[in-house]
């Protein structure tokens, strides 16, 4: 071990002794009256803040080095990334376009190919009511014959592309809010659960904050969470 980190590892053994003793006694504090309140906010203000200070600038100086070299080599690294990054962010954009475009086209000619079909069928029908007719069959069973609705399906049509091995993808299905009223007077009317609606906390506090107990807001209520600070000597 070189003297330097000696030193350091000195420094911490001793930092800690110090922090021990002051972690104790302010375990041992029980607020009961004016003076042990006095004594209790004295070890706040008074050792345990200037420690905690003490404490992470004894870090901080060990720690600058190090995050000076982390930084140094993520720069390096951003600056080759960022542009394969968008490189590589093109390339699927263009991909998830031509997928796009390509089960489009898939999917209109299995409509063809369904309308196709049907019609075929309705051909095929047409003509077996008619040999029925020819065959002095009765007209009730010929007009049965004729409104029958057989569900059909034609095959499934080839794909337009051969997908590249290594390369897929996935749904992704969002949903985007186009009106929130709505959505809100829906959760209201308990046709939607009240979990697809979450109220802006960062706005509602800000909120509070301007108006203190006097906030009225239906469904909410404005409450205090004090903050107790100490400033150090």
């Amino acid at each position: 071990m070189s003297s330097e980190a000696a030193l350091v590892t000195q420094q911490e053994v001793a930092l800690k002794e110090q922090a021990i003793t002051v972690i104790q006694r302010a375990l041992m504090v029980r607020i009961t009256d004016q003076e042990s309140y006095t004594a209790a906010c004295a070890i706040l203000t008074q050792e345990i803040k200037p420690f905690r200070k003490r404490w992470a600038e004894f870090w901080d100086e060990i720690k600058k080095p190090m995050r000076q070299a982390v930084n140094a080599v993520q720069d390096k690294f951003n600056t080759g990334d960022r542009p394969l990054e968008q490189a590589e962010s093109f390339i699927k954009s263009e991909i998830r376009r031509w997928d796009a475009e390509q089960e489009r086209v898939r999917q209109e000619r299995q409509r063809q190919a369904q309308e196709e079909a049907e019609a075929k069928a309705r051909q095929e029908l047409l003509e077996l009511v008619a040999i029925a007719k020819d065959a002095g069959a009765p007209e009730r069973q010929v007009q049965e014959m004729a409104a029958t609705k057989e569900r059909v399906f034609a095959p499934a049509v080839q794909p337009t592309y051969t997908k590249a091995a290594g390369v897929g993808g996935r749904d992704n299905w969002k949903c985007r809010v186009l009106d929130i009223k709505a959505l809100c007077v829906a959760v209201a009317s308990g046709t939607c659960p009240t979990s697809y609606v979450i109220g802006n906390e960062s706005v509602l506090n800000s909120v509070a904050k301007s108006e203190h107990d006097n906030l009225s807001i239906p469904g909410c209520e404005p409450y205090n969470e004090r903050v107790i600070s100490g400033r150090s000597r």
